[in-house]
């Protein structure tokens, strides 16, 4: 069945420039409608030659299925039109050609088209779809072929004739359709071939709309409408002091991102230019295009049953324009724009015609925007590329961040989050260039549920194409098909394992650069392979970015902290408490599932202590309480611990197996006291891989002094001897005493076996810490490294859930985004780089940020950056290599080319981030189309328990549940029994909770008693017919039990809370008397339960 299709082109856009638009405009807690798609994917945007798109081949990928070469305009690197991908499969449409995009197909097809656009309507987003060009400046060659076929070169023959091929064309670049010396509404113009493409519009049947006065007027029975906006652009594509220079300011002060001076425009006819008042013009946004649009009867009616659908081709370029000026005043408007448009269509597909689909994707990342926290009069500095000078002194860039009205002014200001806090924050740019970015698409409507968790950039053509024709196409030889992905085994039950995985720090432009180096640009990770995605909202409860205490403490109970807390709802000293979980108790998940019987584990890179997994078992004042946190650990007692941070395990005076005095004041020896519990205590890779889960009830690992990683830049690495016979930083292991320590993929094989042995199943949580601290470094190197290191780890986990127990999700996520790395194809081009006269220290391996006036050309004035080769960013002679030396693919593309590639970065501090949580597994589906950070807590909870941790905390707790939420330690309960009942009955007790919930299962659901039969816990309590007696138990405190009869002693035959439930009771409660009814006479003395003693045990 075919569909219509809305293809929305936010250019330049990634999760972080929607992430600075929601804070202003809904605040934290709100929510854009781009947050609303019910499915997400990272998108892949590497070309035939290059690993960044331009804009131009960017397009091109889009509208012909292909991957085009970086200057290309339709055409290849021969000169040669390119064949699209439905014509290098045999499947073009009737009436189509093979060289047609998808628009001229479409169009072929007699489908209504528009072509929407905030900036001249040749620039390439819209463009390409319709026009093939030698060069995309060619905008007048490019604007004729809306209403002319060009040759097969590009051009226009003489005897040319025009067309309406297209339906609706709105956009800006009034001046590409005059010839020079006639005068538009906004301006002269610049056409040299004499063609005036208004009049031959008007000529052909366009209405020509030129302002929202008419663009709200036009008539719904309009076929053919053509809208002209503004000379140029709709929008002021330059730096802020360039556009404060120039009086592109309004009254308030604010700068006018949109509209020209309505002075400027001849505006023969006396139009409304300015709508505001305000001296400039009011031009439509793409959003109100669209509506205007999606209002014609061509295109409202066109999804019903007498339709085929429509295809509508849109793009926001002020993303990527102001992205590429540092204009984050401008970058963020822009950004609302587009989400503006998004709404539009998402309304049209709920209200109007459900048969519609719905795609969005950028194919780069203009500028990389980033958001961090600010406070104070203005926005300040940051410094990025930490190096060390030729005396040997730590320095780096200081770049100033981005506020309201540029480099170091006011902050933006956040709308109020829902508990009413306001945020300042600022905005810092990794570069003036485009980047490989963190692009995530997303889709609606029919047929958005085709999108996987990663889509190469072909596949925005092949969903399109497949939706609108009904046509599904291969993906391009040598690309991986990410419609096709792998998928995991299908479970058996609706509560399992969970694997809690922290890759701290990573957005994924982190996993780009590993996913380059490692598998190649058409290669995949584990991480491309996960089956669900969804963009990770991080903000605490006083900040917007989170922080790895916070991030972590969220994660562990569902409730948004403040920044610096380790388990606290405030600090000690001003009288905080240990925090109260979603679910209502003053425990962690995982202290809950250890409580229910569940194997834990925890497994990091760096030392045990660190936030990603000790705030899952400790709660301190302070995170640097690295001694008290790893005594906490251990007392809990989980069944693995692998990690680093020897010293915090020993006492001051003791020397450690690596070699270091432990820091420990209280005297304790902790790895004594784990051998004395019965951990199996390993140092080495050898020992960890020698260990077997048949001869391992607990498994201790001490993999380091400190960190198995070595956190450092690149310059201090090789000043301390970090350096291995070869000349290469040694990123992992500290040699002599530690050179080889296990990787986090080789600590989670030594682990899943021993958790697994558990019947009632396990929760591991894992951290690859390294890929933040190397990230918050600027160590380009040892953050691929990190990042390469955890997509291991991620392997091992999804062959687990694949190959031994499908019934484990594993889900994803980092809290924040370190140092908001960037990738950039090597030598850089463009973007104001700067020349020799200019600036002498400027290379093929420098960019600039943060334009002031200038950010292009000669007189660029923006700060000077180079980025991170294989060795970081210095050239010093003793801290580092004279050359630059790029990093390489690591492995070739599908057409076996090999690419080099640098790193930049937007500073050194955690930003909010383009972050994305993925899943696997059971419950993968779970993941929220827009994940907040406390909901990984949820998904997690549900999976591991079977219920949602609100409804725990808002249940009132069933009357004749046994309560030891309050208590610690084990109970010993001393109980009286009596029996008139001619059944030998037998009691039982199972641990639950407040529901009485068992493995998902709710009292009087099908299935609850065979689950509670399968989880009874010892002993027997017995007592013969009319005798009376006593009982003891022993149960562990901190959760609910629920008492069940076998009736008769047969566990296929129980009386329980189920038939409570079901309006049969089978027990009741009176203060400590529990009464149980085995038949139908309900005089409940069938067995009588009363409890006369609650008593700790005593060790």
């Amino acid at each position: 069945m075919t569909s219509n299709v809305i293809f929305i082109h936010p250019d330049g856009a990634d999760p972080s420039h929607f992430g600075a638009a929601r804070f202003e405009s809904v605040g934290p807690d709100g929510r854009l409608n781009w947050d609303t798609a019910p499915e997400s994917a990272v998108y892949l945007g590497h070309l035939d030659d290059a690993i960044v798109a331009t804009s131009n081949a960017g397009a091109v990928v889009h509208a012909y299925g292909i991957k085009a070469v970086a200057p290309s305009f339709g055409f290849d690197e021969n000169g040669d039109e390119y064949t699209s991908l439905a014509g290098l499969q045999g499947q073009n449409v009737d009436g189509s050609e093979s060289d047609f995009t998808i628009l001229e197909e479409a169009a072929a097809a007699g489908r209504p088209t528009a072509i929407i656009n905030s900036g001249f309507i040749a620039e390439p987003g819209t463009g390409v779809f319709f026009a093939d060009a030698v060069s995309r400046g060619d905008r007048e060659g490019i604007t004729a072929q809306l209403f002319f076929d060009a040759e097969s070169d590009g051009t226009l023959a003489e005897d040319a004739q025009p067309r309406a091929k297209y339906n609706v064309i709105m956009g800006a670049g009034e001046q590409d359709y005059l010839p020079e010396g006639v005068t538009g509404v906004f301006g002269e113009g610049t056409r040299t071939d004499g063609l005036n493409l208004v009049e031959i519009a008007e000529d052909l049947g366009y209405t020509i709309v030129y302002n929202q006065e008419q663009l709200d007027a036009l008539d719904p029975s309009t076929e053919l409408v053509l809208g002209m906006f503004a000379a140029d652009d709709n929008f002021n594509e330059f730096p802020e002091g360039f556009l404060i220079e120039n009086g592109f300011v309004d009254a308030d002060g604010e700068l006018v991102t949109y509209g020209q001076p309505v002075a400027d425009a001849p505006n023969p006819d006396g139009l409304v230019l300015d709508t505001d008042g305000d001296g400039f013009t009011d031009p439509p946004t793409v959003g109100d295009m669209l509506e205007a649009t999606l209002a014609l009867d061509l295109f409202a009616n066109e999804g019903d049953d007498d339709g085929e659908g429509f295809f509508i081709v849109l793009e926001e370029e002020g993303t990527d324009n102001f992205g590429n000026t540092n204009n984050a005043r401008g970058a963020i408007d822009a950004t609302l724009n587009a989400d503006q448009a998004i709404g539009v269509a998402k309304d049209f597909v709920e209200n109007v015609q459900s048969n519609t689909f719905v795609i969005t994707a950028a194919d780069s990342a203009g500028g990389s925007l980033e958001v961090d926290d600010v406070s104070g009069e203005t926005v300040g500095t940051l410094t990025t590329q930490r190096q060390l000078d030729e005396a040997g002194e730590n320095s780096g860039v200081t770049v100033p961040f981005d506020g309201t009205t540029g480099s170091d002014t006011a902050p933006f200001v956040a709308a109020p989050a829902a508990n009413g806090n306001v945020y300042e924050f600022g905005v810092a740019w990794a570069g003036l260039p485009d980047f490989a970015g963190s692009i995530v698409s997303k889709a609606w409507g029919e047929g958005a549920d085709r999108l996987g968790s990663t889509i190469d950039n072909t596949g925005i053509y092949r969903l399109m194409y497949e939706s609108l024709f009904d046509i599904s196409l291969d993906a391009p030889e040598g690309v991986p098909d990410d419609l096709a992905p792998r998928e995991a085994p299908e479970p058996t039950s609706e509560v399992g394992n969970v694997i809690f995985f922290h890759p701290d720090g990573t957005s994924p432009s982190h996993w780009a650069a590993a996913r380059f180096a490692s598998a190649g640009p058409d290669g995949r990770l584990n991480w491309d392979e996960m089956s669900d995605a969804s963009v990770y909202l991080g903000h605490m409860d006083d900040r917007i970015v989170g922080t790895s205490n916070g991030g972590a403490v969220t994660h562990a109970y569902g409730v948004k902290p403040f920044a610096g807390s380790f388990g606290f709802d405030a600090p000690v000293d001003e009288g905080g408490e240990e925090i109260v979980s979603l679910s209502g108790k003053p425990d962690t998940i995982m202290q809950e599932a250890q409580a229910a019987g569940k194997a834990i584990g925890i497994i990091n890179s760096g030392f045990i202590a660190e936030p990603g997994t000790g705030a899952f078992l400790a709660d301190v004042d302070n995170r640097g309480n690295t001694e008290e946190i790893t005594a906490e650990i251990l007392d809990q007692r989980p069944d693995v611990i692998l990690g680093a941070g020897e010293t915090d395990y020993l006492p001051v005076g003791t020397i450690g197996v690596f070699g270091e005095e432990g820091t420990r004041e209280d005297g304790r020896n902790l790895i004594e006291e784990a051998e004395a519990a019965g951990y199996t205590v390993v140092f080495t890779r050898e020992e960890l891989l020698a260990v077997t889960p048949d001869n391992t009830d607990k498994l201790l690992g001490i993999f380091g002094a400190e960190d198995t990683y070595n956190d450092f830049f690149e310059d201090e690495l090789r000043r301390d001897g970090f350096v291995d016979e070869n000349g290469d930083l040694i990123l992992y292991g500290q040699p002599p005493l530690n050179p080889n320590p296990p990787t986090i993929a080789e600590m989670v094989e030594a682990a899943l076996p021993i958790l697994d042995a558990d019947p009632d199943g396990f929760f591991l949580v894992m951290e690859e810490e390294a890929t933040d601290n190397f990230g918050n470094d600027n160590n380009a190197a040892g953050t691929i490294e990190a990042a390469i290191r955890a997509d291991e780890a991620l392997g091992v986990a999804m062959d687990f859930v694949d190959n031994t127990d499908p019934n484990t999700l594993i889900i994803t996520a980092a809290d924040s985004d370190a140092g908001g790395l960037e990738v950039d194809d090597i030598p850089i081009g463009g973007f104001g780089l700067p020349n020799d006269e200019v600036d002498e220290t400027a290379t093929p391996f420098t960019l600039r940020v943060q334009a002031e006036t200038q950010a292009f050309g000669p007189e660029a004035d923006g700060v000077l950056v180079q980025v991170d080769d294989v060795d970081g960013s210095n050239d010093v002679p003793g801290f580092s290599t004279d050359i630059f030396e790029p990093f390489t693919t690591g492995a070739p593309d599908a057409d076996g080319d090999v690419f080099d590639f640098g790193v930049a970065w937007a500073t050194r501090s955690d930003v909010a981030g383009g972050i994305v949580s993925k899943t696997y597994g059971l419950n993968a589906d779970l993941l929220p189309d827009t994940t907040d950070n406390t909901d990984i807590y949820r998904v997690m909870y549900q999976t591991l328990f079977g219920v949602a941790p609100e409804d725990i905390a808002n249940a009132e707790p069933i009357d004749v549940l046994v309560d030891l939420t309050g208590i610690d330690g084990d109970v010993t309960v001393s109980a009286s029994l009596s029996r008139e009942a001619a059944f030998d009955n037998v009691l039982k007790f199972y641990q639950t909770d407040a529901l009485g919930s068992v493995a998902g299962f709710l009292p009087g659901e099908e299935g609850y008693e065979a689950v509670v039969a399968e989880n009874l816990l010892d002993p027997d309590i017995f007592i013969g017919n009319g005798e009376t007696g006593t009982a003891e138990l022993v149960l562990a405190g901190g959760t609910f039990y629920a008492p069940v009869l076998l009736i008769d002693g047969d566990l296929h035959n129980l009386g329980s809370i189920g038939d409570n439930a079901r309006g049969h009771d089978r027990i009741k409660r009176d203060g400590s008397v529990w009464t149980f009814e085995d038949w139908i006479d309900s005089d409940f003395n069938d067995l009588v339960f009363t409890v006369d003693a609650v008593e700790p045990v005593i060790a």
